[in-house]
């Protein structure tokens, strides 16, 4: 019987059915890189650092455009995944660094000096290069960061003197700080953080025991636990400052977080 041309079995065509495997592999692989990682995992290195980058073109449309609030709920909002998802990506340093730095310009069109300075130390010491970023788009910020740059280990920064302190012949007293490290831990870092070499740094403490521009002085830190010192440092209390012949003075001092659990002077 001779069946119709509409039901006839056509032969395909050769390397049709390969195409289609390979079709179907392909597709599966993006729905398995759009998917969110497993719980208490990190997604595989690569796509978590591609979607953060994305994030950060989110947040710096925002800044483009001058809308310093909606660009800092933008990377308050980010900055938290990334600290908290996002350890083993190579480039991780340099993401935290950048949104440091949106924040800061957000920070210092908002008038709010302070902050917007701690964000732009925070992002020098994460990492260095964005200190070449092109800041003349963004008005005061400008202006004002590039006014402050990273000060160089043992040094004062300008306006202030170092104290003479001659031993014997004062009665020199070194601030006394009251640091409790409170570091976000990682979903499953609870035993990994333990194992984090501690951070080390030097910070300017003005006269009325308020940290300011610090240094990391480490050979090496991982960038989460830089984050976190710095993020301690920034919200802990004054220190009662150092006093020389009686009198509050500004001095450098050196602060390590040892993530065992302890602050040590």
């Amino acid at each position: 019987m001779t069946m119709p041309a509409s039901q006839r079995i056509h032969p395909e065509p050769r390397g049709a059915s390969r195409r289609r495997l390979l079709l179907a592999t392909a597709c599966l692989a993006l729905a398995l890189a759009g998917a969110p990682p497993a719980a208490g995992q990190d997604a595989h290195p690569g796509v978590q650092r591609s979607r953060w980058w994305d994030g950060v073109k989110r947040c710096e449309n925002a800044l483009g455009r001058s809308r310093w609030r909606r660009a800092l709920k933008c990377v308050d909002a980010l900055r938290d995944k990334v600290s908290e998802k996002s350890w083993y990506e190579p480039d991780l340093g340099e993401v935290l660094a950048t949104l440091e730095l949106q924040r800061a310009v957000a920070e210092a069109n908002l008038g709010r000096d302070d902050d917007a300075l701690w964000d732009w130390w925070e992002a020098l010491n994460l990492h260095p290069d964005v200190a070449s970023t092109d800041l003349a788009p963004y008005g005061k910020a400008s202006e004002l960061l590039r006014s402050h740059p990273l000060r160089g280990r043992g040094e004062y920064p300008e306006g202030y003197q170092a104290p003479e302190i001659i031993p014997g012949a004062s009665d020199y007293q070194p601030p006394v700080e009251d640091l409790e490290p409170t570091p976000k831990v990682h979903p499953n870092g609870a035993a990994l953080h333990k194992n984090l070499p501690p951070v080390q740094l030097e910070v300017f403490f003005d006269a009325r025991g308020v940290p300011r521009q610090p240094v990391v002085t480490s050979d090496w830190s991982h960038p989460i636990t830089i984050y976190w010192a710095l993020e301690t440092l920034r919200f802990s209390p004054p220190a009662r400052p150092a006093h020389l012949d009686g009198k509050p003075v500004a001095t450098l001092e050196q602060v390590e977080f040892d993530w065992g659990g302890d602050v040590v002077r």
